[in-house]
């Protein structure tokens, strides 16, 4: 063979030898990259499964933590509004009775009920039967209520107690004195009509001062005072709607309210 072909053919088995050995670093390199792959994957996967048992953990632990609310042990005492207070809101009467949380009724037990309605008849019993006609008694939950209608003992807007109405009024004192086991509680109510003089800025204070001085008057009969205790609701406790001239004068009332004292 020709030495010129001997060196050609040497040429190319030296460039064969290191295209060659290239390629193997080339693998060998492709192969460190796939496992460097493999080991970041299987980092990640091991990285996301801690996280979620982390997360799990902390859930449970959260979970675990929160406070239960305790179950009350007595129902809410009634929100009423006691003495002179400053005036609601007149335009919007439906914001200012919002104010006034209402308690739920706690029913009569049956003793109970059978208690007031023999008190109820006993003081009906009490009255004449024309002057029984300008009141009326109802049983309220666990008390007995006797309305006074305004038409009766007030003149519209007034507070001062008419004259014809004393003698009936001092009926209901001297029943009252001698009940010492109930306490009394006077409350003043007006229809939703506004009112603004200086004697009574508002229909709170005109309330108030009715059931003031239906109380003043039956401590003046004997009612111990310190059985008696006052409260004004304004409008806010109607027993109509205020749609009518008829119901807005049922509105417009002094309730006296007999509750048993607590042993």
């Amino acid at each position: 063979m020709p030495k010129t072909d001997i060196t050609e053919l040497t040429r190319k088995l030296e460039a064969a030898r290191r295209k060659s050995g290239a390629l193997r670093k080339r693998l060998v390199h492709a192969e460190a990259e796939d496992d460097t792959l493999l080991i970041t994957v299987s980092d990640l996967m091991t990285i996301l499964l801690i996280f979620f048992i982390m997360i799990s953990r902390m859930d449970v632990y959260v979970k675990a933590e929160e406070p239960v609310s305790p179950i009350p042990m007595e129902a809410p005492a009634a929100s009423t509004v006691s003495g002179i207070i400053s005036p609601a809101d007149n335009n919007n009467p439906a914001k200012s009775e919002a104010k006034i949380s209402q308690p739920t009724p706690v029913p009569a037990e049956p003793d109970d009920r059978k208690r007031l309605t023999d008190l109820k008849q006993e003081f009906l019993e009490s009255l004449d039967e024309e002057e029984s006609s300008d009141l009326y008694v109802r049983i309220e939950d666990q008390k007995l209520v006797v309305v006074l209608g305004e038409r009766v003992i007030f003149q519209i807007g007034q507070a001062e107690i008419l004259n014809e109405f004393k003698p009936l009024l001092g009926q209901l004192a001297r029943f009252l004195s001698t009940k010492e086991e109930f306490n009394i509680v006077v409350s003043g109510h007006t229809d939703n009509t506004p009112i603004r003089n200086r004697q009574f800025p508002s229909n709170w204070e005109l309330s108030v001062a009715r059931a003031v001085n239906v109380a003043r008057f039956l401590i003046d009969e004997g009612v111990a005072p310190g059985r008696i205790s006052v409260e004004g609701f304004s409008s806010f406790k109607p027993l109509f709607e205020n749609d009518t001239e008829v119901h807005k004068q049922a509105n417009r009332r002094v309730e006296v309210a007999l509750i048993q004292k607590q042993e």
